[in-house]
């Protein structure tokens, strides 16, 4: 019931990534105008379309609205039309790595010092089809 792993090391110039940080800025829905992106934000956002594609998703919307609310309690913004940009995406990454405030990465590292059984702590939600991102 081994299902196959593919490794792919993805190498991407300094170029390349001040064009896709310039074409997310350039891109980012009204509701995202003015929010700083960062050049991981970018990358992770090409290759969040990229896998997308690969796995001839139609409509982006939904996998958009995971990543930016999990709980699906909140429109994401942006995520109006069928297909969504780099600047849609790169913004809801940035909103997301966001919540990452230093009271909410210290009440993290309290409970997973104090876990109970370590070695059930993942930091992922691993299925057959995932991607990690390091």
């Amino acid at each position: 019931m081994a299902a196959p792993v593919v490794h792919v090391q993805i190498r991407l110039a300094v170029e390349e990534l001040a064009r896709m940080k310039e074409a997310a800025e350039a891109s980012l829905p009204e509701a995202l105008v003015g929010q700083r992106i960062s050049r991981v934000d970018a990358a992770l956002a090409h290759i969040w379309i990229l896998i997308n594609r690969a796995r001839r998703h139609r409509n982006t919307q939904d996998q958009l609205r995971r990543l930016s609310d999990p709980a699906g309690d909140t429109e994401t913004p942006g995520a109006k039309s069928s297909t969504v940009g780099i600047g849609a995406i790169a913004g809801s990454i940035r909103q997301t790595m966001s919540k990452s405030t230093p009271d909410a990465v210290s009440a993290y590292l309290h409970d997973a010092a104090h876990e109970v059984s370590p070695q059930r702590l993942w930091q992922a939600f691993l299925g057959s089809r995932h991607t990690l991102v390091t």
